[in-house]
């Protein structure tokens, strides 16, 4: 395996744990991670955690289908 789609699939689970642990940072508070964004309650942490994990998730896939 190529070292680039080595590191595109490390990228890609680095980018799902983080979304994972937003969801747990989301979950310490009420409602669901939706109405949380709705309504603007969600947490500046599970935001950061979110939006870290949709990035490393969209390098990741980018370096795996990489020819």
């Amino acid at each position: 395996m190529p070292k680039s789609k080595l590191l595109g699939w490390i990228l890609l689970a680095c980018g799902a744990w983080l979304l994972w642990q937003g969801q747990l940072v989301a979950d310490r508070t009420d409602g669901t991670w939706f109405s949380q964004v709705m309504t603007g309650t969600v947490s500046d942490q599970a935001l950061l955690y979110w939006v870290a994990g949709i990035v490393l998730g969209i390098a990741g896939v980018m370096m795996v289908r990489r020819r």
